[in-house]
């Protein structure tokens, strides 16, 4: 799971500052967003037809 981090967050194998995006497991993700620590990113699908192609 893909976050980005809203406070800096420190741990014993780990250290996270505001801003930084990083791929977590998602459990980790799940309650790192739960606690409002962090906000997962969301990737957008974007249309890679070109004009004029069929």
């Amino acid at each position: 799971m893909k976050i980005i981090i809203k406070e800096n967050i420190v741990g014993l194998d780990f250290s996270y500052t505001i801003g930084q995006e990083v791929n977590v497991k998602k459990e980790i993700g799940e309650d790192l967003i739960k606690a409002k620590y962090a906000e997962e990113v969301k990737l957008i699908k974007r249309n890679t037809k070109k004009s004029g192609d069929e």
